[in-house]
């Protein structure tokens, strides 16, 4: 049942090009597409990668020993390559699998390097996409209910500072990933080939703890130096994508400048996390179509620009990890140990202290 609701892109697509697309037209631009503007978009591919890579090595440092840049550069393609062929969050978790294989972290500290580097997409995202909602007059299109569904995204980053909430979410985890490696253990249809590999490496943390240092090691992402690190590292990876994006678009002969590219993937970008399909589609082409009608654009210019994004930011990204999960497979050796590893235990179980210390001053004053 949740693959066939993860199929839905595929009907959509199949909407799209039934009722919205010449496709005559969709061929004929194709065809004539710059391939000199789709090879410069293929080679910032690599230092865009890299750009998200260098974010999530620097969190892997906030409460373990982290990955050096070569390492956390390949593990980062392989957890690409896992959430482009599977349903979910699978790629993430993986990377946090190959975090606890490798000792570099904790499983609730591998967990919560993961979740940091997510959230310092989304909200990035999020901010240009706000933008992108003016940008193309949607405000008032939108319905009440998408409107507090923006509100609450933007103002949930307010909840890391919550450790009761936070040791809430790290605990629900532990013991869901528990409960599913037993499950797959016992059943007769065992579960999918990565799933199984992020319930080994996961699935046999004490839940008192992962949920501790996993709620320590989100607050201590948000300290100074590691979050002005991940900021310019996003700032800069959505840059080079953005580039990227207006590149692809100007090859199949869509007449966007910059900052229209900009507002329009952070917007598409945001309804492809809906989990109705693999790799955006159906959702990305369903979003370019809408939003290329705001400018007088047929679908035959969407869908083809749609190809061409799918082309380099899944096709080429998916053989790259495809490449890397087969020269460095998710190691056989067993879990990390359950207490925090030594460079940043310190630091963060004094911030651990002093925010508990807050939280029970501030109840004594009430």
């Amino acid at each position: 049942m949740r693959l066939a609701f993860r199929l839905l892109g595929l009907v959509i697509l199949g909407l799209v090009l039934w009722f919205g697309v010449d496709l005559g037209a969709l061929g004929r631009r194709l065809g004539a597409a710059d391939l000199r503007l789709v090879g410069a978009a293929l080679a910032l591919l690599g230092p865009m990668i890299f750009a998200k890579t260098l974010r999530w090595q620097g969190l892997t440092r906030v409460g373990g020993k982290g990955y050096a840049p070569a390492r956390a550069f390949v593990v980062f393609l392989v957890g690409l390559y896992a959430g482009s062929v599977t349903p979910g969050r699978l790629g993430e978790l993986l990377r946090a699998s190959y975090l606890v294989r490798d000792g570099a972290a904790t499983p609730g500290v591998a967990l919560a390097s993961v979740v940091g580097d997510r959230l310092f997409d989304l909200y990035a995202l999020l901010v240009v996409a706000a933008g992108g909602v003016a940008w193309f007059g949607l405000a008032g299109r939108l319905s009440l209910a998408g409107l507090a569904a923006l509100a609450t995204a933007a103002l949930s980053p307010a909840a890391l500072a919550s450790p009761r909430l936070m040791g809430w979410v790290g605990d629900r985890f532990a013991r869901r990933r528990a409960s599913a490696a037993a499950a797959s253990a016992a059943s007769a249809a065992p579960r999918g080939r990565f799933a199984r590999l992020v319930d080994a490496a996961l699935g046999g943390a004490d839940a008192g703890t992962f949920a501790r240092e996993f709620a320590a090691t989100l607050r201590a992402q948000v300290a100074l130096a590691p979050a002005a690190r991940a900021l310019a590292l996003t700032a800069l990876g959505y840059g080079l994508f953005f580039v990227q994006c207006w590149w692809l678009f100007r090859a199949v002969g869509v007449p966007f400048g910059f900052v229209d590219v900009a507002f329009t993937m952070s917007l598409v970008n945001l309804v492809s996390l809906l989990p109705v399909t693999f790799a955006g589609i159906g959702t990305r082409d369903a979003a370019l179509v809408a939003l290329f009608g705001l400018r007088g654009l047929g679908g035959d210019a969407a869908l083809a620009a749609s190809a061409a994004v799918l082309l380099v930011f899944y096709v080429t990204v998916a053989v790259a990890g495809f490449v890397a999960w087969q020269l460095a497979p998710l190691p056989a050796g067993p879990a990390a140990p359950g207490a925090l590893l030594p460079n940043r235990s310190e630091e963060i179980r004094v911030g651990e202290q002093r925010a508990d210390g807050a939280a029970e001053q501030q109840a004594g004053s009430q």
